[in-house]
């Protein structure tokens, strides 16, 4: 598994492009925005898939029987979770780091509460 960072990528080959510069500008911007509100996105979404899945497994113990009719929803909020901490560990190692004072640093991607999701699925 590679993982290849498709921005700078882009980035390589629109630089190599005479008269590509609109396109390389837009590519820049589109980079500027993931950075900004990925984090912000994924950690809401965490956060959402955490209650859920808390949620899913209360009703599951309480009532049983109501594991057949909501088995679907208990494999949508187990993938979409596998899904969110899969995306987590391939950007931990890779985020930029950039020296502005605003700047997200590999510090700020770490999520301390993503072991509950793990800790559910048991």
């Amino acid at each position: 598994n590679e993982i290849l960072i498709v921005h700078q990528t882009a980035q390589n080959v629109f630089e190599s492009i005479k008269g590509y510069n609109k396109k390389l500008q837009e590519v820049k911007d589109h980079y500027s925005v993931a950075l900004q509100t990925s984090l912000t996105i994924h950690r809401d979404r965490r956060r959402f898939l955490r209650g859920t899945l808390r949620e899913l497994c209360l009703l599951i113990k309480d009532q049983i029987g109501l594991l057949g009719p909501k088995i679907l929803f208990v494999w949508m909020a187990l993938s979409f979770s596998r899904d969110e901490v899969l995306w987590l560990l391939r950007h931990i190692d890779i985020w930029p780091v950039s020296s502005g004072k605003k700047a997200k640093h590999a510090d700020e991607v770490i999520d301390k509460s993503v072991v509950v999701c793990f800790a559910l699925k048991n």
